[in-house]
């Protein structure tokens, strides 16, 4: 499991954040820090801002995007 300290390393960069389920992923990126982005190359998902979507729509969204029962997103702080 990621911690906060361990997401909040990921800031001023693009990188894969890896988080095991939408609650997760929902609590560590509704945040002023940066904007979190749904998605892979990987699947072919496109990207969205999460703050632009409610809880029901990112599980909706990444259960097509589990890769080995995790979900992949990119996370972007740099704004």
């Amino acid at each position: 499991l990621l911690s906060m300290d361990e997401i909040t390393r990921c800031q001023h960069m693009w990188q894969y954040v890896i988080v095991p389920n939408a609650d997760i992923l929902y609590r560590a990126f509704m945040s002023p820090r940066g904007h979190a982005y749904y998605g892979s190359p990987l699947c072919g998902a496109g990207s969205k801002c999460i703050s632009d979507m409610t809880l029901k729509d990112i599980y909706d969204e990444c259960s097509s995007c589990i890769i080995n029962d995790r979900c992949i997103l990119t996370f972007d702080a740099t704004y």
